[in-house]
């Protein structure tokens, strides 16, 4: 459009000065007021070309320098499409504008899909309240959030992450935008878990105390040697026999409500002292009994059944009384 007019403004000052030669060609009368129009004329076109030029040279340069932004725009982009860590955009109330492709891969779902989505839904239910509860601290008060929880992907089990968020102003959002860091814990966090239980392991092997793994029913599920020795009996015959048709029977009824409270959560651990009765049928000297939950957590990958399954086992640390 600029270059259409730009050619009949060139095409008019032509014609101006043809006119003019023509008048000093033949020689033929000029009205003054005409003359000077036309000198006017030729003196603007004069100056609208150099203006042109200027033009031209400031046009170049913006066009340069809008290509450099637009390749810095597009590396910042395959920085953030190609990161290993989960990255989202998402208005301030979490609903999600943008996801790079190691976010997309971490929920199962591509990433155009996850658009205006709520990112709350993929929070596991247990962890929904501390998860709004962060987001509205965000939104108030502005502060950084970093935290662990744990996320639903589609059709998948569950995964640990580390979550960290920041409030943004992009200068091409008409809106304050939260930034959303997502790194995928999950393997540290069962090598940690593992860690746990093979130092629980060995400490309960080689405990100089007795000690027993039993379920809710009170059914031995596992012994260290030393409650062997104790108590006579092989770790064989332990998963034969219950907890409490071992020990005292005036003091079994008071384990059980002992044993409740631990179940419901009243008490986290107990210390109690009775008597067990060996293989032999001796019953031995008193026993201090100390019993508590031990928790470990499973994830169950069937597709009919995405709930985490949990078994809860009583420990039994049994010693000699003083």
């Amino acid at each position: 459009m600029v270059q259409k007019y730009r050619d009949q403004f060139k095409r008019a000052v032509a014609h101006v000065g043809a006119a003019q030669k023509h008048y000093r060609e033949t020689n033929e009368p000029m009205d003054e007021p005409l003359n000077q129009s036309v000198e006017q004329l030729v003196t603007a076109s004069k100056d609208l070309f150099a203006m042109e030029d200027d033009l031209y040279l400031r046009e170049a340069a913006l066009l340069q320098a809008r290509r450099i932004a637009e390749a810095e725009q597009q590396r910042y982009q395959q920085l953030f499409d190609f990161a290993p860590d989960g990255y989202l955009v998402t208005d301030l109330n979490g609903s999600i504008k943008m996801a790079n492709r190691a976010a997309a891969a971490m929920l199962n779902i591509d990433a155009p899909y996850l658009i205006r989505k709520p990112i709350a839904i993929y929070i596991i239910q247990d962890e929904r309240r501390n998860f709004r509860q962060k987001l509205n601290r965000l939104r108030t008060a502005g502060t950084t959030e970093s935290w662990e929880t744990s996320l639903r992907p589609r059709n998948r089990p569950q995964i640990e992450v580390m979550l960290s968020i920041v409030r943004s102003l992009s200068p091409l959002a008409d809106s304050e935008e939260i930034l959303w860091q997502l790194r995928d814990i999950t393997e540290f966090k069962q090598k940690e878990q593992q860690e746990r239980e093979a130092f629980f392991r060995d400490t309960f092997e080689m405990s100089p105390v007795g000690m027993g793994l039993t379920d809710y029913n009170g059914e031995w599920l596992h012994v260290n040697v030393k409650l062997c020795e104790i108590l006579g009996y092989t770790p064989e015959e332990f998963k034969k026999l219950a907890f409490l048709d071992m020990i005292c029977q005036d003091d079994s009824e008071v384990m059980r409500e002992l044993i409740l409270q631990l179940r419901t959560g009243e008490v986290d651990k107990i210390k109690y002292e009775t008597s067990f009765f060996r293989k032999n049928g001796e019953r031995p000297n008193s026993f201090i009994i100390s019993l508590w939950l031990k928790t470990s957590l499973s994830a169950n990958e069937s597709k009919r059944e995405s709930e985490n399954s949990v078994s809860l086992q009583k420990c039994c640390a049994i010693q000699p009384s003083s």
